[in-house]
């Protein structure tokens, strides 16, 4: 059961490379029973058919959550920066310019007894995408992380069961989510829990 008890998303991305071409990237609040705020960047299939999170993406909770979304601001060019420090991660911002292109790539690095190593579940942006991401990081700073007068567009979204004959785990890395519809003012949370919380989290 998750810990979450609601999940409101404030934007979407749509990423400019052809494996996201299903759906957006989504930045959302989550507000757990500890009132704790967490900020989830996450990959949802969504074609106006099916509507499913994936465990690729990140996500940046408690008391570095303005700290790293100031480190996401920082001019892309160059840019190489952690954040959300703890023993067994930490969150790099890193400008890459090689064989696929430039990007700004966002994810965590994991120290553990199993495994150390890049979480392979982070996002690699274009530059055009993540200088869209930081406009909308800058409209929330300034909203000063509410989202009074935001839409939610989760709202009325159910997470599907539904799936094309083609292999999304293989395309997506979706998991195959509950097949029970969201009740009202329930959103997404609880499916995406058991997504995100699989090997190599976050």
């Amino acid at each position: 059961m998750s810990d979450f008890v609601n999940q409101f998303s404030i934007a979407r991305i749509k990423l400019d490379q052809s494996k996201y071409k299903k759906g957006y990237m989504y930045i959302s609040t989550l507000v757990g029973t500890n009132k704790e705020k967490i900020l989830d960047f996450r990959y949802f299939v969504d074609d106006n058919e099916i509507f499913i999170p994936t465990n690729i993406g990140f996500r940046i909770s408690g008391e570095c959550v303005k700290d790293c979304l100031s480190e996401l601001l920082e001019d892309y060019k160059e840019i190489d920066v952690t954040c959300c420090l703890s023993k067994s991660k930490k969150l790099k911002i890193r400008h890459l310019n090689g064989q696929y292109g430039e990007a700004v790539d966002v994810r965590y690095y994991l120290t553990t007894d199993a495994y150390d190593g890049w979480s392979y579940k982070g996002i690699r942006f274009s530059v055009n995408n993540y200088i869209e991401l930081q406009n909308h990081i800058r409209v929330f700073l300034d909203k000063e992380l509410n989202t009074v007068n935001y839409k939610n567009l989760f709202q009325g979204k159910i997470i599907s069961p539904k799936y094309p004959k083609k292999n999304l785990k293989a395309e997506y890395c979706v998991k195959k989510t509950s097949s029970k519809k969201a009740g009202k003012g329930k959103y997404v949370a609880s499916e995406l829990e058991s997504i995100i919380n699989s090997k190599n989290g976050s």
